[in-house]
């Protein structure tokens, strides 16, 4: 009788690879839960901290890539250790030997045998009986005992309890959640913090007269989800509190004489303007445009110079208020009402 006789039992078989399956199958749940678990971390910590603070790209980058540690290290190396390295019979049976030896040992000697063929001092009809041994051994038992340390279970209620908040937070908060998850997974992208306080937008800059106390407001867009009582600035080291009063919030800045900037905050959203001195601008020339009525039979405007600061026009007539001042405006208002700028030149819609 030749050594090629010599076969491995079916049931010996079988449960070798039921064991096998049974391992690989907790590995790679357990590998997959705590990944899992760590990217759901990951995201509810940059959510929490985005109600906060508008994060770095620097900051969500790291986040993602801590969070993402178990996909990307982990689960290479949880299925070489697992997958790979039970390829074999022999594998096999080394593992199981860990949690039963002496079962162990004997499935390895028999294995071992029907791989490497007989030695030439062994004789078959004993390796056979060998193999009955063990088969009897093994036949129908469940090895789910010989897991190595099964943490699939713990892994599971671990990953719930972030996924139950992240579906929560979805629920209620739907646009929050998923601009945290744009933010998350697109670190370097341009896409805006979400912010429940939404504020209408604001200059890069702002020029204030040199010296002077000025009121600023901050005025909440009408589809803002939260307003707070209270919104509060930083200047030079010093904070400014305002309360909230028809959608706005107005602060009363200190004389400024050199360049600061204005931090702001209400609620989870916060801005900054940088603040610019400047010398208020000189009067250089002023004038009136003034239209008499029709019955006087004036083809053209009567231009009047109001320098002194006042001027009288014959009732009937309209005027339009011109000025030149020493530098360029951005903006300007004749009487509290908006006028038109062009460079240095303002001019006043016409009025009687």
């Amino acid at each position: 009788m030749s050594q090629s006789q010599l076969q491995l039992p079916v049931e010996t078989r079988v449960s070798l690879l039921a064991y096998r399956r049974l391992v690989r199958r907790i590995k790679l749940a357990e590998t997959l839960l705590s990944a899992l678990c760590g990217v759901l971390v990951s995201w509810l910590v940059l959510f929490i901290a985005e109600r906060f603070i508008d994060t770095s790209a620097v900051a969500r980058t790291t986040t993602l890539v801590l969070g993402t540690l178990g996909l990307t290290l982990l689960l290479p190396a949880r299925l070489h250790r697992w997958f790979w390295k039970t390829r074999q019979l022999e594998q096999v049976a080394q593992l199981l030997k860990r949690r039963h030896p002496a079962i162990g040992d004997q499935l390895l000697g028999v294995v071992e045998l029907v791989q490497n063929g007989l030695p030439a001092t062994t004789s078959l009809r004993l390796a056979q009986a060998a193999g009955d041994q063990v088969n009897q051994t093994v036949k129908g038992r469940d090895f789910a005992d010989a897991v190595p340390q099964p943490r699939h279970r713990r892994w599971a209620l671990l990953a719930a309890v972030p996924a139950g908040i992240a579906l929560l937070l979805f629920a209620v908060v739907p646009a929050a959640g998923w601009n945290t998850t744009l933010r998350w997974l697109l670190p370097w992208s341009s896409v805006p913090r979400y912010t429940f306080a939404t504020v209408q937008p604001l200059p890069q800059s702002l020029v204030l007269p040199h010296g002077e106390d000025v009121q600023f407001r901050l005025q909440l867009q009408p589809q803002s989800r939260w307003r707070p009582a209270q919104a509060s600035a930083a200047v030079s080291g010093r904070r400014l509190a305002a309360s909230l009063d028809s959608d706005q919030y107005s602060f009363s800045l200190p004389g400024r004489t050199q360049q600061e900037l204005l931090q702001l905050r209400v609620g989870d959203w916060t801005g900054q303007i940088q603040l610019a001195v400047a010398e208020r601008p000189e009067l250089k020339s002023a004038t009136a445009l003034v239209t008499l009525p029709a019955y006087l039979q004036y083809s053209h405007p009567v231009r009047v110079d109001i320098r002194g600061g006042a001027v009288s026009i014959l009732k009937g007539s309209q005027a339009t208020i011109q000025a030149e001042v020493s530098r360029d405006l951005s903006s300007a208002s004749i009487d509290g009402q908006p006028a038109s700028v062009q460079n240095a030149v303002l001019q006043s819609s016409q009025r009687s």
